[in-house]
């Protein structure tokens, strides 16, 4: 685990909560999925660093609500901090097949402040796609 400051491990574990509980589920399945901030009651996710913020889940790719076609996208991945900061990482490496350049930035800008209150589901269906396809194929 990368050594993260509080504000950042809680940017990252927001992305997540609003990723699963706020998705339609058009590509992905979700499973094992828990929380835990230190002001709210509920979570069930192991504290991050320090007693701090932490989220986590498994998705599988599974477009259409159905079977995934490939049989090599079928597993279980983590979805986990290190997945949403691996998707900015491959975001500000360079292009992404699929994203345009201002939604990039964009997105790039939000990371280097640790400010999730400009994204929404959809920017982090961007991340999340960037961190796990290497391009964003469902838009």
């Amino acid at each position: 685990m990368t050594d993260r400051i509080p504000e950042r491990q809680e940017f990252l574990s927001d992305l997540i909560v609003n990723f699963v509980e706020g998705g339609p589920y058009s590509w992905f399945g979700v499973r094992k999925y828990a929380w835990y901030f230190p002001d709210l009651a509920g979570g069930t996710a192991v504290p991050g660093p320090g007693g701090g913020p932490n989220a986590y889940a498994e998705i599988r790719i599974d477009p259409e609500g159905g079977e995934p076609s490939d049989e090599t996208l079928t597993h279980w991945r983590p979805l986990t901090v290190e997945t949403i900061a691996t998707g900015f990482e491959k975001l500000k490496a360079g292009p992404i097949a699929g994203l345009n350049e201002e939604y990039r930035a964009r997105l790039i800008g939000s990371d280097a402040t640790n400010d999730a209150g400009e994204l929404d589901i959809n920017d982090v269906d961007i991340i999340v796609q960037a961190a796990l396809l290497g391009e964003i194929v469902y838009a």
